[in-house]
């Protein structure tokens, strides 16, 4: 049993994504089974994921299953996985990013001098400009390895048909599949704050988790709101603030310890107010 498997399907992810690697799991079950030597090549991902989803974990967690089932796909040099930013180069000037990029696969070869492994990609600078030749030479570039690596395009959710046109254009470059990670749910945000609590020695009643469940919430309203992001720095805020009281600290934590970082606290009011504040400063339209 590839227990990497069972970690995905575990974890609080769409469905579309458990579905998509179960559809892998059969097909190396099948490939096993059936005792044939295939070439199989999996699609490569076109990703709409939000900021602090989880999306490295996730990525981890998909290389070590994609290794350890065997016959899916191969690995070699100095990592199994790595992610890149492509940042946004105008036509008139040289495109460096390429280049970069090269020397990142390098770096990931090593003294082997061939990488094969899993690329995640963030090109979400490019949404408005994937027509340009510099794009254009970066996804032949893609589509010439595609044979030795599993390619994730990652993009930020977007208003309108514009990653419709965008996934149209990669598509004539990659076999690709679509698929979604959101920022999970406050229970398992909640989770997620606990256990850094925990690892610091402190334990929650139902009220604290209650409370913590109301501040996620609240939280949410914030544009800039970061998932796990914003509750791993929500954590280390509680056990700083807890640390620095003239009382020692409490093992268990109650709603009335929490009461700082309440919906209704200063701290919470003041993180959503800033980003009102700056959607109406710079310009953001709602």
């Amino acid at each position: 049993m590839n227990t990497k498997f069972d970690v995905i399907m575990n974890a609080p992810l769409s469905e579309e994504i458990k579905a998509l690697v179960k559809k892998w799991d059969n097909l190396s079950e099948n490939l096993r089974t059936c005792n044939r030597d295939v070439p199989v090549l999996l699609p490569d991902l076109f990703w709409i994921v939000q900021s602090g989803a989880g999306k490295t974990t996730f990525l981890h967690d998909l290389t070590n299953y994609l290794k350890d089932t065997g016959n899916l796909m191969d690995f070699y040099g100095n990592v199994d996985m790595f992610e890149f930013l492509l940042g946004y180069c105008p036509e008139h000037l040289p495109f460096t990013e390429l280049q970069r990029l090269m020397d990142t696969v390098k770096s990931a070869a090593g003294f082997r001098n061939e990488f094969r492994g899993v690329i995640s990609i963030d090109i979400d600078e490019w949404v408005e400009h994937y027509t340009e030749r510099h794009f254009i030479s970066f996804m032949e570039y893609l589509a010439a390895n595609s044979e030795h690596w599993l390619i994730l395009l990652s993009v930020s959710p977007k208003k309108g048909t514009v990653l419709q046109e965008l996934q149209a254009f990669l598509s004539m470059y990659l076999r690709l599949e679509t698929v979604h990670l959101d920022i999970p749910a406050d229970d398992h945000l909640v989770h997620c704050t606990e256990t850094y609590l925990n690892n610091c020695g402190f334990e929650l009643d139902d009220g604290a988790r209650s409370l913590l469940r109301n501040t996620f919430a609240a939280l949410r309203k914030n544009r800039y709101f970061d998932g796990y992001k914003t509750a791993h720095l929500l954590a280390k805020d509680i056990v700083y603030h807890l640390y620095t009281n003239e009382t020692t600290p409490a093992q268990m934590l109650s709603a009335q310890t929490l009461a700082d970082f309440a919906e209704s606290s200063r701290y919470v009011k003041s993180m959503v107010c800033a980003a009102s504040d700056s959607r109406n400063t710079i310009g953001f339209l709602d």
